[in-house]
C-alpha cells in the first residue's frame, strides 16, 4: 500500500510539473482551467476550493468539453458531486484521485473511457452511475474507495484494468454483464465484503480472461447468481468451447457441474477452492484440465476422467479431501506432480485398461494417493437406472460405477439405502457400486430421526444424507457394531457440525466438534461388537444439508486379482489349465500378521477350492502382491475372490474382497 501511494504521488507531482510547462497556453473559465486543441477542450485543472455539487459544462469559452485531463481535480476535498456533460468522452488518469470528499459520480454513455487510478482514494465515494459507452476501466480506476457498496459493469465495457477496484472494503456485490472479455489481475483484491456476484451470460462469463485468483469478484463472494437465482447446478451451455483460468475459482454456491460435449479445455484453477462442489461430470469433448483446475474441492467425492484426456495437469484434484473414487480411461498417459496429492480418501480407481497399461502410466511426484488404492483393471460402464417409489425421478447415469448414494426426497419417509432387487433381500448395496445389477431400488422407513426411539437405523461404511431444517434440532442413528473394534463418526460438507455419541443406556460417551475436515465433527471410538450405540449430530448454527458416515476399521485391503499364463503373459480371463493368480494388497492399518485368502467357484457358485498363505512384518501402508498357482484343467472355475482372514485362529474375514469372473 505504501508502494502504491508513494507511486501515485510521484505521477502527480509529474503531472504538476507537466501541467506548469504548459500552463502558459492555458485558459480559465470560473472554476475551471482548461486546454484548446483541434477545436476541442480539455479541462485541465480545477480551483481546489470548489465545493458542493458541480456540474461539467458542455462548453468552455465556447468550445465543446471533450476529455477531463489528468489530476484535473484531484485533491479537491470538498467536491460532494459530479454530473459529466454529454459532451465529454474521456475521464483522464487520476482525475478525480482523492477526492475525499466525492459521495457520487454519474457518467454519461458518451464516455468511452475511464482512465488510470481516475476515482482513486475517493473514499466517501458511495455511487457510481456508468452507463452504457465506457467500453475500458483503467488500472485503480476506483481503487481505494471504501465507501462504495455497488457497482454495475454496463455491458459495452470490454475490459477491466488491473487493481481497478481493489481495496473497495465496503463493496458488497457487482454485476457484470455479457461484453466484458478481460479483467486485470487483483482488480478485487481485498475487496472482503463482496457477497454476490451477478451475471446474466454463464457463456460470456466463462469466456472471461481473469488474470489471477483476484482479477475475479468470486475469490470474496463466493456466490453467482445468474439472472438473480443463485447458481448451483451449474449447467455450461453447448457451445462454449473453453472454461477459463480462474473462472469459478472460490465459488461456493456451486454443487454440481455438467461439462457438454463443445468444451474442450479447462483452465487453470477453474474451479479451485470450490468446496461445496460433489458432482461433476466432464464430457468426452474435455482434452486438458488445467493446473489446480479443482484443487481444494473438499465436497468432492468421485470423478471420471475421459476417454479423451491424455495428461492430467499437476495440481489438479490437490486436497480434494473427500475424494473416494476415481474413474479413468486407458487414454491417460501422464499424472503429474501433485494431481491426486491430499486425497487421502481415495480408497478405489475404475481403470479401462489392464494391469499392463496401468503400469505404463507415468506417475509424477506424490500420487501415491492413487496408486495405494484398489484398482478395479478392464472398468467397462454401464447404464444405471433408480426406482425411487416415490414421485421423484431420477436420471439414468453412466459410468464406470455409481460413486456415491443417489439422493432423493420423500415426504415423511426417510431413505434406508439402495437394493439390486426390488423385494429388498439381503444387504443394501454400498458405494461406489459397480455389480452386475443396473437397477437399483429405493428403501423407505417412516422413522425420522428426531429422537432416540425415532433413531435412524444406521449400518456400516454407508453414507446417510441430512438436511436440517429447524436451527438447533438433533438427528439421531441407531448403530450395532459387528466387530471390537475402533470406529469412524464423521461429516463431510461445508456445514459446522457437532457430533455426540452415546451408549445403550442413552448416556453420553464423547464428543466432538471441529476434528474432522473443515468444520466437521469427527469421533474415533472404540465399540463392543453387538452392543447398541446412538449418534446424535447437530449444526452449529442454521440449517442445511451435509452426510454422515459410520466407518467400519479396514485393516488390510485387497486390490486385485490378475492371472497370467505360465509362461508370464497377462490374460484377461480365467483359462483352462494352469495359470498364476495375483492378488495385490495393501496394509492400511493393521501390525498383525494375516491370512491372504484365494477361493475357486464354479459358475452356478460351487466352491472349488481353496489357497492361503500367512504374511507377516508388512509395514503399514505399504502395497505387495501374492502370486498362487492354479489348476483348472477340468475347466470348471469360472470365478476367484481373494479376500483377508484376522488370524488361521478365528478365520474372520476382514476389510473388502475382490472378484474375478470368467
Amino acid at each position: 500500500m505504501k508502494k502504491k501511494i508513494l507511486l501515485s504521488l510521484l505521477v502527480l507531482l509529474l503531472g504538476i510539473l507537466a501541467f506548469g510547462t504548459m500552463s502558459a497556453s492555458a485558459e480559465t473559465e470560473g472554476i475551471y482551467t482548461y486546454s484548446v486543441s483541434g477545436g476541442k477542450a480539455t479541462i485541465t485543472d480545477c480551483d481546489t476550493s470548489a465545493s458542493g455539487d458541480i456540474v461539467i459544462p458542455d462548453t468552455l469559452g465556447g468550445y465543446p468539453v471533450t476529455s477531463i485531463g489528468a489530476y484535473a481535480f484531484s485533491w479537491c476535498s470538498s467536491l460532494i458531486s459530479v454530473t459529466i456533460s454529454d459532451s465529454v468522452t474521456n475521464i483522464g488518469s487520476s482525475a478525480f484521485s482523492w477526492c475525499s470528499s466525492l459521495i457520487s459520480v454519474t457518467i454519461p454513455d458518451s464516455v468511452t473511457s475511464i482512465g488510470d487510478s481516475a476515482f482513486e482514494y475517493c473514499d466517501s465515494l458511495t455511487s457510481v452511475t456508468i452507463h452504457d459507452g465506457v467500453t475500458g476501466i483503467g488500472d485503480y480506476a476506483f481503487s481505494d474507495c471504501g465507501s462504495l457498496t455497488s457497482i454495475t459493469i454496463p455491458n459495452s465495457v470490454t475490459n477491466i484494468g488491473s487493481s481497478a477496484f481493489s481495496d473497495c472494503s465496503s463493496l458488497t456485490s457487482i454485476t457484470i454483464l455479457d461484453s466484458v472479455t478481460s479483467i486485470g489481475d487483483s482488480a478485487f483484491e481485498y475487496c472482503t465484503g463482496l457477497t454476490g456476484v451477478y451475471i446474466t451470460d454463464i457463456t460470456a462469463w466463462c469466456n472471461i480472461s481473469f488474470e489471477g485468483s483476484n482479477a475475479n469478484p468470486l475469490y470474496y463472494a463466493k456466490n453467482l447468481y445468474l439472472n438473480g437465482e443463485l447458481v448451483t447446478d451449474l449447467v455450461i451451455h453447448d457451445g462454449v468451447t473453453g472454461i477459463g483460468t480462474c473462472a469459478f475459482w472460490n465459488c461456493s454456491s456451486l454443487t454440481s457441474i455438467t461439462i457438454p460435449d463443445s468444451v474442450t479445455s479447462i483452465g487453470d484453477c477453474a474451479f479451485y477452492s470450490c468446496d461445496n462442489l460433489m458432482s461433476v461430470t466432464i464430457s468426452d469433448s474435455v482434452t486438458s484440465i488445467g493446473s489446480s483446475a479443482f484443487r481444494g474441492c473438499s465436497s468432492l467425492t468421485s470423478v471420471t476422467i475421459p476417454d479423451s484426456v491424455e495428461l492430467i495437469s499437476e495440481n489438479a484434484f490437490y486436497n480434494c479431501s473427500n475424494l473416494s473414487c476415481v474413474g479413468l480411461s486407458s487414454s491417460v498417459k501422464y499424472i503429474r506432480n501433485d494431481a491426486f496429492n491430499g486425497c487421502s480418501k481415495i480408497a478405489i480407481v475404475f481403470y479401462e485398461g489392464d494391469e499392463t497399461q496401468w503400469e505404463g502410466i507415468l506417475f509424477y511426484s506424490r500420487n501415491e494417493n492413487l496408486t495405494n488404492a484398489k484398482i478395479v483393471y478392464n472398468a467397462t460402464k454401464k447404464t444405471y437406472q433408480f426406482e425411487t417409489n416415490c414421485d421423484t425421478e431420477l436420471a439414468d447415469i453412466t459410468d464406470y460405477a455409481i460413486f456415491s448414494m443417489p439422493l432423493v426426497k420423500n415426504d415423511g419417509m426417510t431413505l434406508t439405502g439402495w437394493y439390486d432387487n426390488e423385494s429388498f433381500n439381503g444387504e443394501p448395496v454400498t458405494f461406489p457400486y459397480f455389480g452386475d445389477a443396473t437397477t437399483l431400488y429405493a428403501a423407505w422407513t417412516d422413522r425420522t430421526g428426531k429422537s432416540f426411539d425415532d433413531a435412524l437405523l444406521a449400518k456400516a461404511n454407508q453414507t446417510y444424507p441430512v438436511s436440517i431444517t429447524t436451527s438447533g434440532e438433533y438427528i439421531y442413528f441407531e448403530f450395532v457394531p459387528k466387530l471390537s473394534k475402533t470406529y469412524k463418526f464423521y461429516s463431510t460438507g461445508s456445514k459446522d457440525t457437532y457430533g455426540y455419541l452415546y451408549n445403550s443406556n442413552r448416556s453420553q460417551i464423547t464428543s466432538n466438534d471441529d476434528s474432522g475436515d473443515g468444520n466437521n465433527f469427527y469421533i474415533s471410538y472404540n465399540l463392543t461388537a453387538g452392543n447398541t450405540y446412538y449418534l446424535a449430530v447437530k449444526l452449529y448454527s442454521g440449517t442445511g444439508d451435509f452426510s454422515i458416515m459410520i466407518e467400519e476399521p479396514v485393516d488390510y485391503r485387497i486390490n486385485s486379482i490378475t492371472i497370467k499364463g505360465m509362461s508370464g503373459n497377462e490374460l484377461s480371463s480365467i483359462p483352462t489349465g494352469t495359470f498364476l493368480a495375483t492378488i495385490s494388497f495393501t496394509n492400511v492399518s493393521s501390525s498383525t500378521d494375516p491370512v491372504i485368502v484365494l477361493a475357486e467357484y464354479s459358475d452356478t457358485g460351487v466352491f472349488k477350492g481353496l489357497k492361503y498363505i500367512q504374511i507377516e512384518d508388512v509395514p503399514i501402508g505399504s502395497t505387495l502382491k501374492l502370486s498362487f498357482p492354479a489348476d483348472n484343467s477340468d475347466g470348471d472355475v469360472a470365478k476367484l475372490k481373494a479376500f483377508c482372514w484376522e488370524s488361521f485362529a478365528t478365520m474372520r474375514p476382514m476389510g473388502n474382497s475382490a472378484e474375478l469372473i470368467k
